[in-house]
């Protein structure tokens, strides 16, 4: 996710040696990025508490929802979701 703000931040560079002198889009973007991540942070500590295990259909424990929710938050920050970041 750095690496997708870097890139933003580059691009707004580029733009301001072209004459652009208010805040970009992409500056704009990478902000917003930055404070999305932040509040994914926010909400995965707040779910922590939450996190257990429950027995499955077949006795064995699997994660509940807060678990298995914070681990898809989790490899969303991380970029494991498929896709590079």
């Amino acid at each position: 996710m750095n690496d997708l703000i870097g890139k933003l931040r580059a691009r707004e560079d580029l733009s301001q040696s072209y004459g652009v002198t208010d805040k970009s889009i992409f500056a704009t973007a990478a902000d917003r990025i930055e404070m999305l991540e932040e509040a994914l942070m926010a909400a995965m500590a707040f779910i922590d508490r939450y996190v257990d295990v429950v027995d499955g259909p077949d006795g064995i424990p699997v994660p509940n929802y807060a678990m298995a929710l914070n681990t898809f938050l989790n490899d969303v920050l991380e970029g494991k979701d498929g896709q590079k970041v």
